[in-house]
């Protein structure tokens, strides 16, 4: 990503609020009145889970990402497209189905913590995280 020095001094660095998964949207949504540019030769490589793991099956996603993609979405989506809220939370709704489904409760209940804290407006790092590291 190549963005200005003005630009980053206009809109600051990334929320630190959402400590994973939605800083990078959040940072591009307040880069974009600066203007966005796509460059269609360019080649990037992706390695997911580097920063939390990757999984092979739902019950192995680990809970902290889990719980922060559901609370992170609440929270850009609030930020950014708050008339969208009822439609993130139920699509949040509908991956804690999905966990159950594939019997993964834990993650469920994942869901359902992450979607309450976002609505609750609690950011940063989760104080459960903070005891078990």
């Amino acid at each position: 990503m190549y963005v200005t020095r003005a630009c980053v001094e206009a809109i600051g660095l990334m929320d630190e609020r959402y400590f994973l998964f939605f800083e990078d949207l959040d940072w591009g949504m307040r880069a974009k009145r600066f203007g966005l540019g796509y460059a269609s030769a360019s080649i990037v490589s992706h390695g997911r889970g580097t920063t939390t793991g990757s999984a092979r099956t739902a019950a192995a996603i680990p809970k902290l990402t889990v719980y922060l993609q559901h609370r992170n979405g609440v929270h850009f989506v609030r930020r950014f497209f708050p008339w969208g809220l009822p439609a993130r939370i139920a699509v949040s709704l509908l991956y804690a189905v999905r966990f159950l489904i594939r019997r993964a409760p834990g993650n469920f209940i994942a869901v359902i913590k992450g979607v309450l804290a976002g609505l609750k407006g609690e950011v940063g790092r989760p104080g459960w995280h903070r005891q078990q590291s």
